[in-house]
């Protein structure tokens, strides 16, 4: 059983100098697991987050300053086999964030930010990002950023318990990064635009959650030694090819490595296409959407005790098909058929992907808002 609650309020007109912006969230998890009709194990766990946000306009520029707390708390009861999952674990993170939006004259914006994280179990973090976009011209604009970034390990990586599964790593350390990334958009005529990004991010102490103990026989999690490493370029195009028909494209080359080993799951080559049509005066529109996933590679693991293989999961389009129809003002009736080919694929192995599926559904509106 999952409950979550939410709550926001903003203080302050949108054309006001300062805007106070305050929100609190829960989410309460319970998880029970039965055997034969019997209560084998139970997780329980509750997570409360209170966030503080100003946004102080000076001049054309933008000052954001953030307070955040969160705390979470984990309770784990079950029988005691070969190991003992009864445990309570208590988590605070405290967090300070600072965003800061300016200008350069008319042909240039930048943006640096920074955060400070306290955590109960980890020493305190500081990360930041500074990022700058120059338009020489009214058709070309060119980015750049860089930045470093920091995780945690998740409760179950640290604490999670599963009898003859899975044991956790206390022992864990944070994942820490940085990345850079160099870009460049072009508006070929008031009707094409593209976009090329180049993009590498070095990580330092990637957890692998999925790594073999020979002495429990279970499966834990661990900070790779070497470095993980992803860099690339992505590729966008958007078409209006009429005032009803428009085209967008993208693409995706990404080379990720750890300890100089290509990561499994993450295919070399990725985008999409879609088609979007309006038409009976924009009353209706259809989109046609084709995704492209490329060959990735996964490990296989055949019964003991031969040695685990890796293998080739196959490339795949996935299509779908949106359409939308404004019967009045009030009312409208809207499709969508996801998988539209019924494409069998995996992107995990062993682990099929949903075939077709297809949603029908009516959306109406009542009061004022809804009238001329």
């Amino acid at each position: 059983s999952q409950d979550y609650a939410q709550v926001a309020m903003t203080v302050g007109a949108t054309d006001a100098r300062v805007r106070h912006h305050l929100g609190a969230r829960y989410a309460d998890t319970e998880n029970r697991n039965i055997v034969d009709g019997t209560e084998d194990t139970r997780a329980l766990s509750d997570r409360l987050s209170l966030a503080y946000q100003a946004d102080i306009r000076i001049g054309r520029d933008l000052l954001s300053l953030a307070l955040e707390r969160e705390t979470t708390t984990f309770e784990q009861r079950g029988p005691v086999d070969f190991g003992d999952p009864n445990q309570e674990q208590e988590q605070d993170v405290s967090s300070i964030a600072a965003e800061y939006f300016g200008h350069v004259g008319d042909e240039v914006t930048w943006l640096a930010s920074a955060r400070f994280d306290d955590h109960e179990h980890f020493d305190d973090a500081l990360t930041g990002r500074l990022s700058f976009a120059w338009r020489p011209t009214e058709a070309r604009t060119l980015r750049a950023a860089a930045g470093t970034g920091h995780k945690s390990p998740t409760f179950i990586e640290m604490f999670g318990y599963f009898p003859g599964q899975f044991h956790s790593n206390p022992q864990l350390q944070p994942e820490e990064s940085t990345s850079f990334e160099l870009g460049i958009e072009q508006h070929v005529s008031d009707d094409l635009s593209l976009q090329l990004t180049a993009f590498r991010q070095d990580l330092d102490n990637e957890i692998d959650g999925f790594v073999f103990d020979p002495q429990t026989f279970e499966f834990t999690a661990e900070n790779l030694a070497g470095k993980s490493t992803r860099k690339g370029v992505e590729a966008s195009l958007r078409w209006l090819v009429s005032d009803a028909a428009s085209i967008n494209a993208s693409y995706s080359y990404v080379d990720a490595t750890s300890e100089d080993i290509r990561e499994v799951r993450r295919p070399l080559h990725s985008g999409s296409v879609d088609v979007d049509y309006t038409f009976l005066d924009g009353r209706a529109r259809i989109a046609l959407i084709a995704d492209y996933g490329g060959t990735r590679t996964d490990t296989f693991f055949p019964p003991w005790p031969q040695p685990p293989e890796t293998v080739t999961l196959s490339s795949h389009w996935v299509v779908d098909l949106a359409a939308r129809l404004q019967l009045t003002r009030q009312l409208a009736l809207f499709g969508r058929v996801s998988n539209l080919l019924d494409t069998r694929y995996e992107q995990v192995l062993g682990y099929r992907t949903q075939g077709r599926a297809a949603y029908i559904g009516v959306r109406a509106s009542f009061g004022d808002g809804a009238s001329d």
